[in-house]
């Protein structure tokens, strides 16, 4: 057939799986749980027409678990299921089924029908059948995706039910995906409280040189590096914070290295006293990691003159500080009464007096003498 014999029909036919595609394509490309849910909806709402919908996920078991719900026109205000008693039994006999409908499940299972009916009495839903897709981890459900009907809309068509086992694979890569950026994102959370309970003055930045994570002592030593120690002070570093730029060129220059130098030490371009370490790190061997650089400020002293340096045996006692608690105690070793301490670091003497007696309390000594052993 000539492409000017094309009947409106099959153009029809193109444009609809055109647009189904498009749709589909908004899953693959979701980044998190609201966009994927979105595009679920939008889905389903063109090309399987329902009475409500539910995605429950993070099952830890039959009876608890997260759930995302609709139910479009006048019933949204109801109340959505939100657990699994109707098919518990029949999702322990069929560990690994994918798809399923009401009907398989009260084939197997007649009193299901009793369990629907004592749901719907609670819930005031009047849903009459559902299509359920079920993904799992091992012998575990981990989702299940619910999409449900009343009478009036009639039985699930063979075509819709081959469209949702179509999606099946999907719906479930998109899930993968999401529970693996949720993994880095929570693991990524983690380092980052680890390091802020850490006084160390690190920057981590990405292959376009824009900050992944800075410590407050990072940002602090930045800040010094760019406006000096008196006029950094005075500033908040987080927010005046800029990348030094004889840092930027040491990262462009080491990134483009084809020696594979790794690291180097980076004087400060006026400040004899002023260093920092620069090291290059390529994160696992696929072919698009892409280079992270790691900045350590080489200093012992941070702008408001507390000590940063600290043996490595002591600092399992100074993670058990906030930060500000963490400031007066490394004061304290050095000396310092609460006057001076509540001067340089801008509090009053009873603040520093109450914090100094929570840091006793929380590392386990009576008074200034033992802390300064225990720090030492």
């Amino acid at each position: 057939m000539s492409f000017g014999a094309v009947s409106s029909s099959s153009l029809s036919s193109a444009a609809a799986a055109q647009r189904r595609d498009l749709l589909i394509s908004q899953l693959h490309t979701a980044v998190d749980l609201d966009a994927f849910w979105k595009a679920s909806l939008q889905l389903l709402s063109e090309w399987v027409p329902h009475h409500s919908c539910s995605l429950l996920y993070g099952i830890i078991d039959q009876h608890t678990l997260n759930s995302r719900h609709h139910m479009p026109g006048p019933r949204a205000d109801r109340r959505s299921v939100s657990n699994l008693d109707i098919v518990h039994g029949f999702l322990a006999r069929h560990p690994g089924v994918q798809l399923y409908t009401f009907r398989d499940v009260v084939s197997e299972d007649p009193s299901a029908q009793e369990r629907q009916q004592a749901q719907q009495s609670r819930h005031h839903a009047a849903w009459e059948d559902f299509v359920h897709l079920a993904f799992w981890d091992g012998h575990r459900p981990d989702a299940v995706l619910s999409v449900r009907r009343e009478r009036a809309q009639g039985p699930f068509t063979a075509a819709e039910i081959a469209l949702l086992r179509e999606l099946h694979p999907v719906i479930e890569a998109g899930l993968q995906r999401l529970r693996r950026l949720a993994d880095e994102r929570s693991q990524h959370l983690s380092i980052k409280r680890f390091l802020a309970e850490v006084p160390v003055p690190v920057l981590f930045l990405n292959a376009n040189l824009r900050l992944i994570y800075a410590s407050r002592e990072g940002y602090a030593a930045a800040a010094e590096w760019n406006h000096g120690r008196a006029a950094a002070r005075q500033l908040d570093p987080r927010r005046a914070f800029e990348l030094p730029p004889a840092i930027a060129d040491a990262c462009r220059e080491l990134g483009a290295d084809l020696d594979g130098q790794r690291h180097r030490r980076v004087p400060h371009p006026e400040r004899r006293d002023l260093t920092a370490r620069l090291q290059i790190d390529t994160p696992g061997s696929s072919p698009w990691s892409r280079p992270v650089y790691r900045v350590l400020f080489l200093t012992d002293r941070s702008i408001d003159d507390v000590p940063l340096s600290a043996n490595p045996g002591v600092l399992p006692l100074l993670q058990r500080l906030t930060p500000n608690e963490r400031r007066v105690a490394l004061l304290v070793t050095e000396g310092c009464h609460n006057r001076d301490i509540a001067t340089r670091l801008g509090k009053s003497p009873r603040t520093v007096e109450c914090q100094l007696t929570e840091i006793y309390r929380k590392l386990g000594v009576r008074n200034r003498v033992q802390l300064t052993r225990a720090l030492a």
